[in-house]
């Protein structure tokens, strides 16, 4: 997608990326997992490459937020490192 439909650098990085081998994916996947937010190009790509599998993760998790006075994942207890904003009945939830 990104090199489909991002602009040059992006496309670039891409193209560049896909040629490198499963050690190498693996690796980034790995470092992009356990950062706290991505450094570079390539790390931002990797992190919203796992994003959805986060997203899942999650998902199946039984965890219920802590009342906090910071914006803290209740799943991994870190910052965001992005926002999705979704409409309500599209994922969406009511604040409480």
């Amino acid at each position: 997608m990104a090199e489909a439909h991002g602009p040059k650098p992006l496309t670039e990085l891409s193209r560049e990326l896909r040629t490198r081998g499963k050690d190498f994916w693996s690796e980034l996947l790995r470092g992009a997992w356990t950062a706290l937010s991505p450094s570079d190009a390539q790390g931002l790509l990797a992190f919203t490459f796992l994003q959805p599998y986060a997203e899942l993760v999650r998902s199946r998790a039984s965890l219920r937020p802590a009342p906090t006075a910071h914006a803290l994942c209740p799943f991994c207890n870190r910052k965001p490192g992005l926002g999705v904003l979704r409409q309500m009945g599209d994922g969406g939830a009511p604040i409480t």
